[in-house]
């Protein structure tokens, strides 16, 4: 099948929403186009990839979807118009060009309808995700879960008072302790189904030495950008982190079950 060319009358005053549709007939057809839930779907991944590369974090991203799904639901007009608004003073504030990159781009996709004709094809049904994420087998590291960890876990699971209603913690606690369960007696759990390794949990203990003096922190970024990704930190501005409620609780937990140990020894 050959594909359209492009249609390149910028200066006919066309405007860019038009000049998307004849792109999105020719890669996908009128029936997926016009797929409200899949375009929603695609959407939400794009806007989540540009702040991902404008510097969000999971946990930040994590918080607001809570934020956002916990409020009454917007009209559609008016919500359109917001995105447009914050994208404009999103690129303001990080020197781009809104409407150079959307004519970049769409000359660039124009050039990929194969290919992207073909991921589409293979795209998992009934999912929002754009291709299978299943984690390959064999290579994941393994991540002993300390006893007190777990059992802080299970309290966080269904006491809702140390945390925001609804927050990644909550569904994450649940989904652990699942998985858990369903597990062989014994079986170790791969980071695959459990975000804190013991790499996490040297990082947080340096961490919290280090601030409990208050002379700063000395941890590498990459991993106080992944402690703040699982939930132990919160980012205040810059690289002024403060702890989260799970995170103060977490340590609580294990000094009390160092202090045990100690008593017991």
């Amino acid at each position: 099948m050959t594909t359209p060319s492009p249609i390149s009358d910028q200066a006919a005053g066309e405007p860019f929403q038009r000049r998307v549709q004849p792109w999105m007939l020719a890669c996908f057809g009128l029936e997926i186009a016009n797929d409200r839930i899949e375009r929603n779907h695609r959407f939400f991944e794009e806007a989540t990839e540009a702040v991902q590369a404008n510097g969000m974090t999971r946990s930040e991203a994590h918080q607001l979807v809570d934020y956002t799904f916990d409020r009454p639901i917007g009209e559609l007009h008016q919500e359109i118009g917001g995105v447009m608004v914050t994208l404009a003073a999103l690129c303001l504030a990080s020197d781009e060009d809104m409407h150079a990159a959307g004519e970049t781009e769409l000359a660039r996709i124009w050039t990929k309808v194969e290919k992207i004709r073909a991921k589409q094809a293979a795209k998992p049904k009934h999912s929002p995700l754009p291709e299978s994420t299943a984690p390959t087998t064999g290579s994941a590291p393994v991540a002993i879960i300390p006893p007190e960890w777990l059992a802080l876990m299970e309290e966080c699971a269904t006491f809702h008072g140390k945390m925001v209603k609804g927050n990644w913690l909550s569904s994450e606690a649940k989904r652990l302790l699942a998985t858990r369960d369903a597990a062989p007696s014994g079986a170790p759990i791969t980071h695959h189904e459990f975000g804190i390794t013991s790499t996490d949990c040297a990082a947080f203990a340096r961490l919290y030495s280090t601030m409990e003096d208050g002379e700063g922190y000395d941890v590498p970024k990459e991993k106080m950008e992944r402690l703040a990704d699982i939930g132990l930190i919160r980012k205040v501005r810059g690289s002024v982190y403060e702890f989260t409620k799970f995170g103060l609780a977490m340590q609580d937990s294990l000094i009390a079950a160092s202090a045990q140990r100690e008593t017991t020894s």
